[in-house]
């Protein structure tokens, strides 16, 4: 049984070639994350820490948003994701925002903002 450490790697080492055979692999993340991805699938780099554990995950469901088969499912998983982080911020404030969450109408509209710039660029 792999350790899920390595089934991390390898899901981080096969989205990046699914991304970069898409062309979507510097839209679909950022210049610090590839830094990281490069980080940790070239220089082999030990995945002890949580906060590099959680870092990766986070990365892994980035990508794994992009390579969604249709434009709206996409939206969707990038919506929820910033919705998410949206609600804790909302929370942290004081506010009542976990209805956020279920709104599938908020998650779409955050999901088109973020891929507004790249909507006809992703396949």
């Amino acid at each position: 049984m792999k350790h899920p450490v390595n089934d991390l790697k390898s899901s981080l080492f096969r989205l990046k070639k699914q991304l970069m055979r898409r062309h979507v692999y510097s839209r679909a993340l950022t210049d610090v994350e590839r830094g990281i991805v490069h980080l940790v699938l070239k220089l082999d780099v030990k995945l002890v820490s949580e906060v590099i554990v959680r870092t990766v995950r986070g990365i892994v469901e980035k990508a794994q948003a992009w390579l969604r088969p249709t434009k709206y499912q996409r939206a969707i998983a990038v919506g929820q994701a910033l919705a998410e982080v949206n609600v804790n911020i909302a929370l942290h404030w004081g506010l009542d925002a976990m209805n956020w969450l279920e709104d599938r109408c908020y998650a779409l509209l955050l999901g088109l903002n973020a891929l507004a710039s790249n909507w006809n660029a992703v396949k």
